[in-house]
């Protein structure tokens, strides 16, 4: 009986620090982050200076794309690579050495694509 408490005490506990503590731990810097700013703002306002401004900045889209194009690549290469070891039968090794190459191939490829698309985008940004 007492085993079974200490077992899911532990079992809390463990859960606890893998999940409560990294989120609280993020949670305090990120409050800790914005009142550091805040404080620091306030000081250049009291010595008569202008805090630089917090706009954001628009995001990138062809970084966008590349990720995009990167997933897209990596999906279709493993999702081949699936479809090849099962149509052929072959076992967990073999299996590797079919799944490997197909999702280098379609990286590959998808960076290709990218390239294209992104000398496509600056060639039409250009004029």
């Amino acid at each position: 009986m007492m085993n079974d408490i200490f077992g899911s005490v532990i079992a809390i506990v463990a859960i606890l620090s893998a999940i409560a503590l990294p989120i609280g731990l993020g949670v305090y810097f990120a409050l800790r982050t914005a009142n550091y700013k805040h404080n620091e703002r306030m000081e250049m306002i009291k010595q008569g200076l202008i805090p630089p401004s917090d706009d954001k900045e628009i995001p990138n889209r062809l970084k966008t794309l590349k990720n995009a194009t990167l997933l897209i690549g990596l999906g279709l290469g493993v999702g081949i690579g699936i479809v090849i070891v099962k149509s052929f039968n072959l076992n967990e090794d073999e299996g590797f050495w079919a799944i490997a190459p197909t999702v280098l191939l379609f990286l590959g490829i998808s960076h290709l694509i990218y390239f294209f698309m992104s000398k496509k985008y600056n060639e039409t940004e250009e004029d």
